[in-house]
């Protein structure tokens, strides 16, 4: 006897209509997970009572399977390509000179991205990159940051987060808010990416569509992430930015982590203009970019994003979504 497969995105079990897709007369696939959770309270957390009844109901009956880029539990089904997929764009980064050295994008208010910013003013490269923050106001300490005003007679202000015209954009994933595609002109003002990763403190290395969004455009990162990112970078054949100490990078103490990072993005900013980055860092940013396009087209499509099945709006919306982008990825010429 065939077996049924419904499948239903993660954020639509927040709704009371979530719960005609969880039947139990099959399996029920979920398409997301969200990666701050340890485990099921925390995950349903936030349902609609009626879709946390009968989520947790299937899966203890093991009729539920969840597939997402990373959790911590071993129940979930975890595939990395989502997020390259998600990361992809069909936007171009136009060939300027950067007059800045780095840019620092930070969209969601988190303590290891607040920390960061201030070890970059504590460095005096603040103003060496393009930074955003929620409210443009530097997360700094008041003491820290009176008495960097005081000593260095500079003003220290974020910019809101970008948003720049969808227009050309041929791969969003609505709702925009929650996956922008990049600034392409402000990162063309800038060397390189310095990347506030969403985890810092988890277990495992976690990457997202953060640090994929870069490499799909041949430009140099570096990761403010948990420990070991970046070799977790080079375990997966990818390589690394020139210049750099990555000494930082198995420090587990996150602030002593993030201040050794900061001090690298230092002496790196110091010592090399933005071209000079830029150059230095061409042939590990075309290596990036083929490695990527290499692992998303040789690990194909998982089962879950092409098996036959009854798909919620939110699901067949996104299948459809990462089946084309997978596409537009083969066909590419870039």
């Amino acid at each position: 006897m065939c077996m049924n497969y419904n499948f239903i995105k993660y954020q639509e079990l927040y709704s009371n209509s979530g719960a005609r897709w969880l039947q139990d007369d099959g399996e029920v696939h979920v398409l997301g997970w969200q990666e701050n959770c340890n485990d099921w309270q925390e995950w349903s957390r936030g349902f609609h009572p009626t879709t946390a009844r009968l989520s947790r109901k299937l899966f203890l009956e093991g009729k539920m399977v969840i597939h997402s880029c990373y959790s911590p539990i071993p129940e979930v089904t975890t595939w990395q390509g989502f997020d390259k997929l998600l990361a992809y764009t069909s936007k171009r980064v136009p060939q300027i000179p950067p007059t800045h050295h780095y840019v620092c994008m930070n969209f969601t208010m988190r303590p290891h991205r607040a920390y960061l910013i201030e070890q970059l003013a504590v460095e005096d490269v603040f103003e060496l990159g393009r930074i955003s923050w929620g409210d443009r106001e530097p997360p700094l300490d008041a003491g820290i940051l009176n008495q960097l005003q005081r000593k260095t007679r500079k003003k220290y202000r974020c910019e809101e987060p970008w948003m720049e015209a969808q227009d050309e954009e041929q791969w969003q994933l609505p709702p925009v808010h929650d996956m922008p595609s990049p600034p392409v002109k402000v990162w063309a003002d800038t060397a390189f990416n310095l990347v506030t990763e969403t985890h810092h403190n988890k277990e495992g290395s976690i990457v997202t569509e953060k640090i994929w969004q870069p490499m799909w455009h041949a430009r140099p990162v570096l990761c403010n992430g948990p420990v070991n990112v970046h070799q977790h970078l080079v375990d997966n054949g990818y390589r690394l930015m020139e210049d750099i100490d990555y000494s930082f990078d198995s420090i587990k103490e996150e602030r002593t982590r993030v201040e050794r990072l900061a001090q690298q993005v230092a002496q790196l900013c110091k010592r090399f203009s933005p071209a000079q980055i830029v150059k230095r860092n061409r042939e590990v940013s075309l290596h990036n970019q083929r490695r990527i396009y290499q692992q998303v087209l040789e690990e194909g499509m998982p089962w879950a994003v092409t098996a036959p099945g009854v798909c919620s709006p939110g699901a067949k919306d996104m299948r459809e979504h990462l089946v084309g982008v997978w596409y537009a990825i083969r066909n590419s010429r870039r």
